[in-house]
């Protein structure tokens, strides 16, 4: 029977395995979180948190004095943790930001939050994250409504009780009181200048319609059709054969066409 071999095999070898997990490491001490599948944050949890501790109890020992004479920092340590992440920027952020900010913490330094499954496949997604550099519980659930707030809804708003009502309009009436006392001196003082009747005399003639037409027709006419078009149009002679005759039986004008001389039945007879 096979012993000690607890754990998750993520379909990879041992190296494989390994150097997932480094590399893993290497991102959530960098970007302080980071999504991956259910099985891939728990074995990563479990790794970092021992990366974390060693980390914890150089700075520890830094501050007791208990390194060998000649030290400042715990060198041992440091290349521990070099071994599995082979970046010297994110070992210097594990020892000098990460480890005194859970130097007081027993233990528990990561969390993993579930975010539901993954189009595609259906994998299962969480988040990794390090809990003190990461907005509390009641934070993320705060932005989560806040967000949910914001989305416009198509759902009917309740209408607002009587109790509530009265406040809100007390507090516009309020708001307006100022307002209107500046605006009621002015009103008053315009009304006393300018009386209505005043006003309408002002805006309406003395004269009728009537007599404007007439007072200046006369000076439109000459405006618009000057006086030499009149003469060429209407002549100042005007014959009798082409004058027009108004007959009052049939209220029509009728033109009165030249009559031609006829001769007489005896004059013909005369002639033959």
């Amino acid at each position: 029977m096979i012993h000690n071999r607890a754990g998750r095999k993520l379909k990879r070898t041992a190296s494989h395995r390994k150097a997932l997990l480094c590399n893993m490491a290497s991102s959530l001490f960098q970007h302080k979180k980071i999504s991956t599948t259910e099985a891939k944050a728990k074995e990563l949890r479990a790794f970092a948190e021992q990366l974390i501790t060693r980390a914890k109890h150089a700075l520890q020992r830094e501050q007791q004095g208990l390194l060998p004479q000649g030290q400042t920092i715990d060198i041992h340590n440091r290349r521990e943790v070099y071994r599995s992440i082979r970046n010297k920027g994110v070992v210097q952020e594990l020892f000098d930001t990460i480890a005194p900010a859970v130097l007081n913490r027993p233990g528990g330094y990561t969390r993993i939050v579930k975010l539901g499954t993954r189009r595609g496949d259906a994998g299962r997604i969480a988040m990794i994250e390090l809990v003190d550099f990461s907005a509390s519980r009641d934070g993320i659930i705060r932005l989560r409504r806040k967000k949910a707030a914001s989305k416009p809804s198509t759902t009917i708003k309740p209408t607002i009780s009587n109790e509530n009502a009265a406040p809100a309009a007390q507090a516009k009436l309020e708001a307006v009181t100022p307002m209107m006392e500046e605006v009621v001196p002015i009103v008053e003082e315009v009304e006393t200048e300018t009386t209505p009747a005043e006003l309408i005399s002002e805006t309406q003639p003395e004269s009728t319609p009537e007599e404007i037409v007439a007072e200046s027709a006369p000076e439109v006419i000459a405006e618009v059709v000057p006086e030499e078009v009149i003469a060429e149009v209407v002549p100042e002679e005007v014959t009798s054969d082409t004058a027009p005759i108004f007959d009052d039986a049939n209220n029509e004008t009728t033109a009165e066409e030249p009559t031609e001389p006829t001769d007489s039945k005896e004059s013909k007879e005369d002639a033959a």
